[in-house]
């Protein structure tokens, strides 16, 4: 497990770099628009992310639905609850991202 994590900080973020690179340094090409346009491209990330809470959902889910600032830091001082808070930014980016893109497009901006 300590050679996992690191691993899979490592290697996350290259599940959306190849997305943002089509909206940010081709964003009129009509690929695009056509694979950034297709909601599955949320999904290995998301799973990935979902595969890094499972195993600890329960200690997870007691932190943050009661959420004191020292239990938070504990839980990000770990090499495994920063690697799931990078996953996690990088999902929700990518989500929010891709909507703003599409709604650019849209308003043809």
């Amino acid at each position: 497990m300590n050679d996992f994590i690191p691993m899979v900080f490592s290697s996350s973020s290259l599940l959306v770099m190849p997305f943002w690179a089509l909206m940010i340094f081709a964003p009129m090409w009509g690929w695009t628009k056509r694979i950034v346009g297709s909601i599955w491209i949320i999904v290995p990330i998301s799973l990935m992310y979902i595969a890094l809470v499972l195993p600890d959902a329960l200690a997870i889910f007691q932190t943050v639905s009661s959420p004191e600032l020292a239990n938070i830091q504990a839980l990000l001082a770990t090499p495994a609850g920063a690697t799931i808070a990078w996953v996690h930014f990088l999902a929700f980016d990518l989500f929010v991202g891709r909507w703003a893109y599409l709604d650019s497009r849209a308003r043809k901006l």
